[in-house]
Parts: structure tokens; C-alpha cells; sequence
């Protein structure tokens, strides 16, 4: 459970929007197309003032940490406490579904999926694109924890954390290890225990092979994208190797692999 003071007022109309969509679901039909989400919503709750409560709410700090992914995907359930206010889980899709700023009738049953996609194509600001790709993280993790059999590898995963903050760069890595064993495959390699002496360069290089033993591929060295329509297969990963040429990297791999 998260906490947090002064944004008491975002939150209830956040709480109370995130309630009332959840009781229009299944009922898309009696919302007219015209109106945007949040049109309707104050049209028939005319007494909240809407100003922007999800972009506050999304703006918080907790959005932006690497630790709350562990914290936030693992526990049974997913509240957070704003100040005397408390979301419930409903809370993280109704943020999708509005801050789409699409027309009710479209997004009220649309699945979370295409919700983020119509939102990673809006122009926010970097905290609120930043909270946007976090609950989608969480709620995208919390499902693969609920209904999934297999396992995702630690590459995959410290690459899904990326862009989430960490005050310590160590803990890009240790702060999803809690996955690290959950539903694991049935390669066998010894556990990373944590060691904040290393540093951090030496820390990603030892990452790196780690994940070569225990997936048994050169994935780590390959999680690339095309993101923001730049091509990046040129590049290697910084955060998996702490290198930035290429020769170097495959040279202390395979060095300490052998």
C-alpha cells in the first residue's frame, strides 16, 4: 500500500470516477459517442470539478520508483492511500481509460491493451507518460503472475524496469529480484545475491553473464527496440552491460564464460 498526503481532492474524484466506471462496464450503449470519458462522467456528476486528477495523481513520485513494481505486482492486493483517500485496483484501469481521452462509448469496454496504445499516442508530459507506463506494467505483471504458467526471464524483466527510477543504479537489477524465482524454468544456475560494493558498471557485467547461464541464449545482449521510431539494433543494451562498444562486451563475456 502506498501513501501520500496533500492530494486528498485528486483522489476522491479519482475514487469516484474509477467507481462509476466501474458500474458503467457492460453498458457502453447508454453513453453518447460524442462525449469525451471525462465529459461524461461530470455530466452526470456535476458536482465534481474535473482538473486534471489522474495527470496529479499519475505524477506522483511512487509511480516513477523501480521498487514499487515488486511492491505493487506481488501484493494480493493492490490499493493505494492518498492521504484519508484509498484506490482500490479498479483504479489503475480507469486511469487507462481516461486519460485516453477518447469518447465513452469507445473506451468504456475497450480491452487495458488498446487503452494504453490510444494513450502512448497523446502527448503528456515525461511523470504522467512515465505513471501511464507503470500501472500498465503493474497491471500487465499482476496478470502474468495470476494466469500465466511461464516464466518471464530476468532480462526481460530488468528491461521492462528500464525507465522506472532508482536513486542507487544497483538496484535496476535488485529491485525486481523477488521475480527472479517465481514460475522459473527449469534451467538451473545459482541465485544473485546482492552485493551494493560492486560497482555498478561490474554489477551490469556480472548481470549479464548471470543471465547467459541461467537462460542459456545471448537474449540479454539483444533487447533491443525500435522506440520512438528510432532504429536501435546498432546499439547494445548500456543497462544490461555497462558498455558501450561492442567488441569490448563480447569480449569480457565470452572471457568469463569460458
Amino acid at each position: 500500500m502506498a501513501r501520500f498526503q496533500g492530494n486528498e481532492n485528486a483522489a476522491a474524484v479519482v475514487i469516484n470516477s474509477s467507481h462509476w466506471l466501474d458500474h458503467k462496464s457492460g453498458l457502453a450503449h447508454t453513453l453518447l459517442s460524442n462525449k469525451l470519458l471525462q465529459t461524461a462522467f461530470t455530466s452526470e456528476n456535476p458536482n465534481v470539478i474535473w482538473n486534471g486528477p489522474f495527470h496529479e495523481v499519475l505524477g506522483l513520485h511512487w509511480f516513477q520508483r523501480i521498487w514499487v513494481v515488486q511492491e505493487a505486482v506481488l501484493a494480493r492486493k493492490l490499493l493505494v492511500n492518498l492521504g484519508k483517500e484509498i484506490i482500490p485496483d479498479i483504479f489503475a484501469s480507469a486511469s487507462l481509460r481516461f486519460m485516453s481521452l477518447a469518447p465513452a462509448s469507445e473506451v468504456v469496454d475497450k480491452c487495458i491493451e488498446d487503452c494504453y496504445q490510444i494513450c502512448r499516442g497523446r502527448h503528456f508530459h515525461d511523470v504522467t507518460e512515465s505513471g501511464l507506463s507503470m500501472i500498465f506494467l503493474i497491471l500487465s505483471l499482476r496478470e502474468w503472475m495470476q494466469i500465466s504458467n511461464q516464466p518471464i526471464h530476468p532480462s526481460e524483466l530488468v528491461f521492462l524496469c528500464k525507465d522506472r527510477k532508482a536513486s542507487n543504479p544497483c538496484n535496476k537489477i535488485y529491485g525486481v529480484t523477488g521475480f527472479f524465482d517465481i514460475k522459473r524454468s527449469l534451467i538451473v544456475s545459482p541465485s544473485l545475491p546482492a552485493n551494493y560494493l560492486l560497482p555498478t558498471s561490474e554489477l551490469y557485467k556480472q548481470f549479464t553473464c548471470w543471465c547467459i547461464a541461467r537462460e542459456g541464449n545471448l537474449d540479454v545482449l539483444a533487447q533491443q527496440r525500435n522506440e520512438g521510431g528510432r532504429n536501435r539494433l546498432s546499439q547494445l543494451p548500456s543497462w544490461a552491460t555497462g558498455q558501450n562498444r561492442k567488441g569490448m562486451v563480447f569480449k569480457m563475456v565470452f572471457k568469463q564464460q569460458k
